[in-house]
């Protein structure tokens, strides 16, 4: 039967095909990213989203403990000057969140939380959310603002491990220069630290090499 007033595209079977699973890319690339699941919105935090708990987190020991640290952009660390702030949950055994990187997105990750009182050392993991990319053992502290190793911004622990224990005995040092000082908080004069000296703090934080906690 004749059709008047429709004209009807005919296409090579290999073309049609390559429009269609053209069209289903596309489509999944932009659900994949509005919608998910994983990976939520957090009031505490300036972030897109970071990662719910899971199931098997309902038993880890650090229940209810989250790190509130300040990204900034020098050395100064000084209140209110922040370019993110991230809530990390202690909690999980993974935990992930996700930021804005210009005109895209960027993944990170963190696990092998060990808390104490004014600090929290960790294994990182970038451009994932699921702690399975090449691990670097870092950490963030009350007392110091530490260049983290991607350059560019530092680190400090706000708030959130005030229930943590002390650190083990040996490990409570603090940097006065250029090395390690055991001296009482009070009298170790806090200075801003080259990226060389935090390196060297990483590799002599026993809690950092202790990345299983107390």
């Amino acid at each position: 039967m004749a059709t008047h007033g429709v004209r009807t595209l005919r296409l090579p079977i290999g073309r049609r095909t390559a429009m269609i699973m053209g069209f289903l890319v596309l489509g999944s690339s932009c659900s994949s990213v509005a919608t998910d699941e994983n990976c939520v919105a957090d009031p505490a935090s300036t972030v897109i989203c970071v990662t719910k708990p899971t199931t098997q987190d309902a038993q880890h020991r650090y229940q209810g403990i989250k790190a509130r640290v300040g990204f900034y952009p020098n050395a100064e660390c000084t209140p209110g000057t922040e370019v993110m702030v991230v809530t990390y949950d202690l909690s999980q055994t993974c935990f992930g969140w996700r930021r804005e990187a210009g005109t895209s997105t960027r993944d990170n990750s963190a696990t092998n939380f060990a808390c104490y009182r004014d600090r929290v050392c960790y294994t990182q993991h970038t451009r994932e959310l699921s702690c399975n990319t090449s691990p670097t053992n870092k950490e963030f502290r009350t007392d110091a603002c530490i260049l983290d190793d991607s350059g560019g911004v530092w680190l400090k622990l706000l708030s959130g491990t005030e229930s943590c224990p002390l650190p083990p005995a040996g490990s409570g040092a603090q940097l006065s220069g250029n090395r390690l000082d055991d001296r009482a908080p009070s009298t170790v004069s806090l200075r801003p630290l080259s990226q060389e000296t935090q390196h060297d703090r990483l590799r002599d934080c026993r809690c950092c090499l202790r990345a299983g906690g107390p």
